[in-house]
């Protein structure tokens, strides 16, 4: 069977185009269902610790009206506030972390996978850079942030001058953002 090429190639582009956007809006979508799960996840968190404050609180309330155990009962609800100031001290906030790196991120870089070990903390970050000059200034922004340390960027990566699939590999040595820092 012989098969013909008689799509003009105006309409050719105009398909893959459409293919593009697809994939784009579906990856969106999916990335965007994540933030909103986590967002979710953090504000019910968020109401649950409030309301063991507020239970805290009644108690001591209560507790500070009656003689019998009351050392004993402060002492509970101050472990209680002391581990939930722990959890909150040892949280990370993760859309001001991947914010950071979508603020040094070049135009011309498209990430397509961020793996982490907070155990090691240790980040790889993997993409496709249009142009060299891109993925050199991007390497260079991670190098001189103070989120990272030991930027890796393998030198293969540095031979084609366009089109170059990457994977940069870091340790993190903050993942705290300046701001909250400041705060």
């Amino acid at each position: 069977m012989i098969k013909l090429n008689i799509l003009p190639r105006e309409r050719k582009k105009t398909l893959k185009d459409k293919r593009f956007f697809e994939m784009a809006s579906k990856k969106a979508f999916f990335l965007l269902s994540i933030i909103f799960f986590y967002a979710i996840l953090v504000t019910a968190e968020n109401l649950y610790l409030k309301y063991e404050i507020d239970l805290s609180d009644n108690l001591i309330a209560n507790f500070s009206k009656k003689d019998d155990g009351i050392d004993k009962t402060i002492q509970d609800v101050n472990k209680k506030i002391n581990y939930i100031d722990d959890t909150h001290k040892n949280m990370v906030n993760w859309f001001v972390f991947f914010g950071d790196i979508k603020d040094m991120k070049p135009d011309g870089i498209k990430i397509n996978k961020i793996s982490l070990s907070k155990q090691g903390n240790k980040i790889a970050i993997a993409g496709f850079a249009a142009t060299r000059d891109e993925l050199v200034a991007f390497s260079d922004k991670l190098k001189s942030s103070a989120r990272f340390s030991e930027i890796d960027l393998p030198f293969t990566a540095l031979l084609s001058q366009k089109n170059i699939t990457f994977e940069i590999k870091a340790n993190i040595k903050n993942y705290e953002s300046k701001k909250s820092q400041q705060n």
